[in-house]
């Protein structure tokens, strides 16, 4: 079985993990305190755990078998496949490595999530995505080698990339400084609503999906490379924006057959293989073009550009430290900013349709700072809406972005009484978890409240918060962008946008969805919504 892989999805999600005080302490200083050195593994602990070899799993050619066609695992979902591993071997499972690859070791227990982040040191490393590893490495090094890059890199080089771009990407000040003109973006899309539902059912149309990714790429844009360019409403199929789209949504889609599934691309050129090659060059090559067309762009405006270096995108500010950088991370940005954020996008719109007495609450909310559809969104009024961050929390508890979050030992350790020799792969279930009443007190119901303090839930008097209704009892059950030291870079970005867009929905839209909503996502990459986004919107001003 090849590898299995993800990346850090993209969604809202604030630093503070609102459990208990000394819950959030541990999750917000895991970066500091995870190294710990093997002179300091307690060996009693190891020396009286099991083996290595003796953690319970399927043999090879069993395994094998179950995913050839007539095996219990052919055609079915990771989530699936995952979930019938862990009811039949526990909380911890080794899945043996197939085609000459390494085991991997799966894990469904927050406690075993705590303990293997603890040990990330200070240079975290996760599995690569092989095909993504091998075309930047091996096809196109003349981009990739020199600097490396945040997906593909592990270890000291990856250190010094995430260095150079910490102090700008993950910096408040630098998103915020578009906080307006995202707004403006996304009243845009707002009027491209009105435009394509039909004028009679208010439904949106089944291509809606694409739509989400056009405001996606274009608030990339807007932050990467302080650019505006015209993708909402463009219904140019031969733009490079809707090919860069289209070569995302094909990556995304593939990924899921090549890199978790037995494939034999590494032996032969697979149909499969060859469209992602396609698709990896159509990503690399516009982006280039971006780049150079913004390094011309700053070249025109430099000696009358009197903004500070906090006001310049975050490309500019890039290619003035090394211009290989700025493409690698425009790069990384397209490709783990387009798909991951929609999916988010939709499943905001499947909540809010899903408890309209929640979007009410919400509505209200949003209400008293945006009093009429035409008030401008300001930092100052996100700062000021609690219960909109706790919705988008809540949201991504019902409808998760990712599936798992992975890890490869720096040191050996023993996780559910087993040894966990050095460079093991680790990947760690979550989403699993988010519907586990043994973490969520009632997991099945839609209840953004648990996400509050109490000082918040006051203020939120109309909401009626279950007394039962709890945050995660374990701060690493819930960590979307991740922990630590690898905690998704793009997470200002897209805790702003999504921000945003909720905002400009409950001031604009009564939001409905009158078909079922299971199995409306399908886990590829991502979870992805498989099923039109038949959407009911009015405007709740008529």
């Amino acid at each position: 079985m090849s590898k299995n892989l993800t990346i850090f999805a993209t969604f809202k999600h604030r630093n503070c993990i609102t459990t208990r005080s000394s819950s959030r302490f541990f999750v917000t200083k895991v970066a500091h305190q995870t190294q710990l050195n093997t002179e300091n593994l307690n060996k009693n602990e190891w020396e009286s755990a099991k083996p290595y070899e003796s953690i319970p799993g399927p043999g090879k050619w069993s395994l094998l078998r179950s995913f050839l066609p007539g095996g219990k695992f052919h055609n079915k979902s990771r989530v699936y496949i995952s979930e019938t591993l862990h009811h039949k071997y526990g909380e911890i499972v080794k899945i043996p490595g197939m085609f000459k690859e390494k085991d991997v070791i799966f894990t469904f227990n927050a406690n075993y999530f705590e303990k293997t982040y603890r040990h990330d040191g200070v240079w975290p490393s996760r599995i690569g995505l092989q095909t993504l590893t091998y075309y930047r490495h091996n096809l196109r090094p003349e981009i990739f080698e020199e600097t490396g890059t945040l997906l593909t890199n592990n270890g000291e080089q990856w250190g010094k990339l995430r260095s150079i771009v910490n102090p700008i990407m993950m910096q408040p000040k630098t998103i915020k400084t578009y906080v307006s003109r995202m707004d403006k973006t996304t009243t845009k899309f707002i009027e491209r609503i009105r435009k394509i539902r039909n004028p009679n059912t208010l439904l949106l149309p089944d291509n809606f999906e694409f739509e989400l990714n056009t405001l996606a790429l274009e608030h990339i844009c807007l932050v990467g490379l302080d650019s505006e360019l015209g993708l909402i409403g463009n219904e140019d199929k031969n733009s490079d924006g809707q090919k860069l789209i289209r070569s995302i949504s094909t990556i995304f889609s593939l990924l899921g057959e090549i890199e978790f599934k037995p494939s034999l691309w590494k032996y032969y050129e697979t149909p499969n293989y060859k469209k992602i090659i396609e698709a990896y060059d159509a990503l690399t090559e516009i982006t280039l073009k971006y780049i150079d067309e913004a390094i011309e762009r700053y070249k025109t405006i430099e000696k009358h550009d009197n903004r500070n270096e906090q006001e310049k995108s975050i490309v500019q500010r890039l290619i003035n430290i090394n211009k290989n950088v700025a493409v690698v991370m425009a790069i990384e940005m397209f490709f783990a900013g387009v798909d991951t954020t929609t999916s988010v996008f939709a499943g905001l719109m499947l909540a809010l349709s899903k408890n309209p007495e929640k979007q009410e609450i919400l509505r209200e909310e949003v209400n008293k700072l945006l009093p009429s559809p035409d008030t401008p969104i300001t930092e100052e009024k996100l700062k000021n809406l609690p219960y909109l961050r706790a919705f988008i929390k809540e949201s991504i508890r019902k409808y998760p972005v990712v599936h798992e979050h992975l890890r490869t030992t720096t040191v050996n350790f023993v996780l559910g009484g087993y040894q966990i020799p050095k460079n093991t792969d680790i990947i760690m279930h979550h989403s699993h978890l988010y519907h586990d009443k043994n973490y969520f007190s009632e997991p099945d119901k839609f209840i953004p409240e648990r996400w509050l303090r109490n000082n918040e839930q006051f203020n939120i008097t109309a909401s009626k918060c279950p007394v039962g209704a709890s945050k995660p009892s374990n701060p690493f059950v819930f960590l979307p962008f991740g922990v630590g030291n690898r905690m998704c870079v793009g997470k200002r970005l897209v805790d702003m946008e999504v921000e945003i867009l909720l905002a400009r929905l409950v001031n604009n839209f009564h939001v409905e969805y009158n078909y079922d909503d299971k199995d409306i996502f399908e886990l590829k990459l991502v979870y992805m919504p498989v099923k039109p986004l038949n959407f009911k919107l009015t405007d709740i001003n008529n």
